[in-house]
């Protein structure tokens, strides 16, 4: 609380201013140190527990008091908290009792026995229940207990019943090697992110923790959640599904049941009808139906000009669902609100749905028929063919929520007048950034490695970047507007890239390219931001309602967080002064207008990887407040630090710290540097001080959130936390704070999970 205070004063005093290697030999190893069976712990009871244990326990019970709280009509409680569920964790033998990790306090940790070298932390479950989400917090810091080579293992339930016992299975896709070679792309491979998640399907009757290495030591588990979702009726016995118009490689039918989206049915070419009948062995009451469609996102250019537009392969553009009560077809009739979405009669690619019925239906047949649909390139024409990677229906009486896996979209926050004419044109800037969207995730959320079509350029085939969590869009693109952002399920999470050399005006201006290179002549761009993306400017302003409203997470970085703060002070006109709003909210970092468009690089506020060694102790020093949730586990435990020198940044600009009493009084900095050199303006627009030797100083606002927890986050950092890490730490850090950079960005991805949990979920 102290340091949270001096924080908070000394902010006010100026603002007033995989691939697992896992091998069965290992495996084996770890089945040594099993748990007893699941019966036998269902049924156990803890008698005379150690105090620890006894006060873990009622720690438990307080939490899932607490958690259980309804949000909605479904059941989004921490089922590891829920002692009627859940039983008690089981480990063998460690230093402290396994019921640690799940005593809904993040001080305690379950820590694993110092002398072993597999270590298996296991969760019993009561009764059979449909994992969907693990996230996990681990560790004393980042280069101490976390685990870095692990898996999730379950027992899978017998009929409906956790009695029997079968074999220990690898959950798919929850297994982690985080010993990546490449460090100067993925990071360093010494020191990791602290907070991690898991998307999971299976019926499980137990789950295990099965740990192979650990960075520093025995493993550290401070806290597991677990979310129970529902699960479809097409994964239970006796469903039949069925095709017509498939190709020769279009699979069983069966594959749009499994839950599985790197599985799919796939549409013969050159057809002008296909469909996808579902039966299930008797009627059911159900109310809601989810749809996986197309295979991979495309940008691709409509015409000759700059500007590429966000489309799906192989993506059903006209189709209709219709439903009988029976098992006879002649009783199907159309469900209107599952109909293909379209805005102003024009397709929405949509390609992950949940559609609500607007009352429950009895049914026992669904069919999916389709009209249209794109090809590969993403838009009609002769190739063109439907994917359909998943088709769920769901009972009106479970009340568990729908679990979908969120899409980030990485927007290229730039305008395509500008990227069009770089060397390689908008798809450089486009893939790279959306990359480094890409090994942020990939060390963040387990399982972001599995491909199931292309990030961004249909042309590129990408090793390691594709991914079914991620997708690339244009910020002046008109797609990206609420119709479609809006209707996919959950909202997407956007990450607005940082900016090139454009400057906020009031209509967009492109300068001429240089002779010999072709790419654009720096500080020659205006980009009117605030105007639609429909307009002639093409900016991003149809975002400012949605941001307004918290209507989706979005994570803006640099040039993306000033985007987030313009847009938060754009107000709901229709037509806004561009310039206005700019010297309302930004200035430059030597604490002027945000205009004249040329200043000397030189004197950015800058600290990047590619920096000589012999300037590491001139980097910035950032200080943050140490108990916000974009932070948390910044500090090793035990430890008081609240600032860092290990983010990098380069930047010209700033959010003005004035405005967050004014038109950005929704937002809250949480992270602030002094900016102190000879040509700071001590009487510029925003207030200085004094530093001897130094010249004046302004404050510089490096992280802000909003916290109204009735919307999605909105989060923006003036550094970088997006793009590479610092090799070495500068002289006065501390070994872990080489992680400061990818946990800041794993804290904001929890940000964005514990949203969807407490807004979404309980009414999927």
């Amino acid at each position: 609380m102290r340091r949270r205070l001096a924080f908070l004063v000394s902010l006010a005093l100026s603002a007033g201013l995989g691939a697992l290697a896992l091998g069965r030999a290992r495996g084996g190893a770890a089945s040594a140190r099993e748990a007893p069976p699941p019966q036998a712990l269902a049924s156990a009871t803890v008698e005379g527990p150690r105090d620890i244990e006894r006060e873990a326990l009622e720690r438990r019970r307080r939490a899932h008091a607490l958690d259980a709280v309804p949000r909605g009509p479904r059941r989004t409680a921490d089922v590891a908290l829920d002692e009627a569920i859940a039983g008690v964790p089981w480990d063998g033998a460690a230093e402290a009792s396994a019921v640690l990790a799940v005593d809904g306090d993040e001080s305690t940790a379950w820590r694993g026995d110092p002398a072993a070298s597999v270590w298996v932390w296991t969760l019993p479950l009561l009764r059979p229940v449909h994992a969907s989400l693990l996230r996990m917090s681990f560790g004393d810091a980042s280069d101490r207990g976390v685990p870095v080579v692990y898996r999730w293992e379950y027992r899978r339930a017998a009929e409906a019943s956790c009695d029997g016992q079968g074999d220990w299975e690898p959950v798919p896709g929850a297994a982690v090697d985080d010993r990546e070679p490449d460090q100067f792309v993925y990071g360093p491979h010494d020191v990791h992110v602290r907070h991690q998640a898991v998307f999971v399907n299976v019926d499980a009757c137990a789950l295990r923790l099965v740990v192979a290495q650990s960075s520093g030591g025995a493993p550290v588990v401070r806290e597991v959640h677990l979310l129970e979702g529902a699960a479809s009726l097409g994964r239970a016995p006796g469903v039949v599904a069925t095709a017509e118009g498939g190709d020769a490689s279009a699979g069983d039918a069966r594959a749009v049941l499994d839950g599985d989206s790197a599985t799919a049915w796939r549409g013969a070419a050159a057809r002008d009808r296909w469909s996808l009948t579902l039966r299930l062995p008797a009627p059911r009451t159900v109310d809601r139906l989810a749809l996986v469609l197309g295979d991979g996102a495309r940008l691709v250019r409509p015409g000759r000009g700059p500007g590429r537009r966000y489309a799906i392969a192989w993506m059903p553009t006209r189709y209709e669902i219709a439903a009988s009560p029976d098992a006879d077809d002649a009783h199907l009739e159309r469900v209107a609100e599952a109909d293909a979405p379209t805005h102003d009669g024009v397709s929405v690619s949509v390609g992950r749905r949940l559609v609500r019925f607007d009352r429950p239906r009895v049914v026992q047949v669904v069919r999916l028929t389709i009209a249209a649909a794109t090809g590969a390139s993403g838009k009609a024409g002769r190739d063109a063919a439907p994917v359909v990677r998943d088709l769920g229906l769901y009972e009106a009486a479970d009340a568990r929520p729908v679990v979908l896996d969120p899409l980030f979209l990485s927007v290229n926050a730039n305008p395509s007048a500008l990227t069009h004419r770089m060397r390689r044109g908008e798809a450089t800037t486009d893939d790279g950034f959306a990359e480094d969207a890409y090994v942020r995730l990939r060390r963040t959320i387990v399982g972001f490695d599995t491909a199931t079509g292309n990030l961004a350029d249909y042309r590129k085939r990408y090793a390691v970047s594709a991914g079914r969590y991620l997708e690339a869009v244009e910020g002046d693109d008109p797609t990206l507007d609420a119709p479609w952002l809006e209707a996919l399920s959950p909202p997407p999470a956007l990450l607005l890239s940082g900016s090139l050399d454009w400057d906020v005006a009031d209509h967009t201006l492109i300068g001429p390219a240089e002779p010999d290179t072709g790419a654009p002549t720096e500080h020659l761009h205006g980009w009117n931001v605030l105007a639609p993306a429909a307009s002639a400017d093409r900016g991003m302003g149809q975002l400012a309602a949605l941001v307004r409203r918290r209507a989706l997470p979005i994570v803006g970085f640099c040039g993306g967080a000033h985007i987030l703060a313009l847009l938060e002070a754009r107000g709901e006109g229709a037509e806004v002064d561009a310039s206005e709003v700019a010297d309302r909210v930004l200035a430059r970092n030597v604490n002027i207008s945000i205009r004249p468009l040329r200043l000397n690089r030189r004197l950015y506020e800058r600290a990047w990887w590619t920096d000589a060694e012999r300037v590491q102790a001139r980097r910035p020093v950032v200080r943050f407040d140490p108990v916000d949730p974009l932070f948390a586990g910044l500090a090793a435990e035990g430890s008081a630090r609240d600032t860092t020198r290990e983010l990098p940044l380069s930047h010209v600009d700033m959010v003005r710290p004035s405005a967050f009493s004014d038109v950005l009084s929704g937002l809250r900095p949480v992270a602030f540097s002094e900016f102190c050199a000879p040509w700071v303006h001590a009487d510029g627009v925003e207030p200085t001080r004094g530093a001897e030797g130094e010249g004046p100083c302004v404050r510089v606002p490096q992280a802000f959130r909003s916290t109204d927890e009735r919307g999605y986050p909105i989060v923006g950092f003036q550094f970088h936390p997006e793009q590479r890490d610092f090799q070495h730490p500068a002289s006065d850090s501390p070994h872990d704070a080489k992680a400061d950079a990818m946990n800041v960005f794993g804290n904001a991805v929890q940000l964005v999970l514990d949203a969807y949990v407490r807004l979404y979920w309980p009414h999927a």
